[in-house]
C-alpha cells in the first residue's frame, strides 16, 4: 500500500469547524482543483470526473468526531484506495492533512504517485482557503 500525505495546514480555525464542513460532502466541490467537473452529490457519496483521467465514485466510510472522515470508492476503480482526512485538534485551532493509501503496483505507483500527491494538496490548501473565507465572511 502507497501512502500519499499532503501538506499539513494550521488553521486557528477549531477542530469542529473543520470537521463539520468535510463530512458534508457536498462541500468538497469548494475544494476540488480546477480539472475536476461535473460534480454530484447524494448524501454520504459522490461522483465526479478529473479531466484526462475518469469519473470518481465516493462514499464517506467512516467519521470520528472533529478527528477523521474517511472516503472509499464507491463503484468500479482502477486501484483500491482510501482518502483520509485527518484534523488534529491543538490549542487555538487545528492541522488538517490529506492522506491517500493506494494499492498501487509499481508502475502505476511511479506514474501516478506526483499527480495525485498534487491533487491532494490542492485540495487542503482549498480547503484553508475556503474555511477562511467563510469564517470572514
Amino acid at each position: 500500500m502507497t501512502k500519499l500525505e499532503s501538506q499539513i495546514i494550521n488553521t486557528h480555525l477549531p477542530a469542529k469547524t473543520v470537521y463539520a464542513f468535510l463530512t458534508v460532502l457536498a462541500n468538497h466541490e469548494q475544494i476540488m482543483p480546477d480539472q475536476v467537473s461535473d460534480w454530484q452529490v447524494d448524501g454520504d457519496t459522490c461522483q465526479y470526473v478529473i479531466k484526462g483521467t475518469g469519473s470518481v465514485h465516493l462514499k464517506i466510510k467512516e467519521r470520528k468526531e472533529n478527528h477523521l472522515v474517511a472516503l472509499e470508492p464507491n463503484g468500479r476503480i482502477p486501484f483500491p484506495f482510501e482518502v483520509l482526512w485527518k484534523i488534529m485538534p491543538h490549542h487555538g485551532g487545528c492541522e488538517v492533512q490529506a492522506v491517500m493509501n493506494a494499492d498501487l503496483n509499481p508502475i502505476l505507483k511511479m506514474i501516478a504517485a506526483s499527480p495525485l500527491t498534487n491533487f491532494i494538496n490542492l485540495q487542503v490548501e482549498n480547503l484553508n482557503r475556503v474555511l477562511h473565507e467563510e469564517k470572514s465572511a
